[in-house]
């Protein structure tokens, strides 16, 4: 439903099908999670429901995880979230 906490910091590798970004907090393998990208200039928003396939810890306290997304993003999608930065 869109209103768990925000757990992303990073976002690492991006593809139509799937995405790696680094964490706050661990999730387990299954987890199904809603990932919402949005950009105030242009108004922009895009949502997608993934499941975590992998998460691994990292040095400074976080995790890394690898979802897979439950359909293909558009290619104006993947350009409008590459030039996107996520806050800490």
């Amino acid at each position: 439903m869109g209103l768990g906490t925000n757990l992303a910091t990073a976002i690492l590798d991006l593809s139509e099908d799937g995405a790696a970004l680094l964490l706050k907090h661990p999730l387990q393998k299954g987890d199904e999670v809603q990932l919402e990208f949005s950009r105030a200039v242009p108004n922009w928003s895009c949502c997608v429901v993934a499941e975590a396939v992998w998460c691994v810890p990292i040095v400074d306290g976080g995790f890394c995880a690898g979802f897979s997304f439950n359909r293909r993003l558009a290619y104006r999608d993947i350009q409008q979230i590459s030039e996107m930065r996520i806050m800490r």
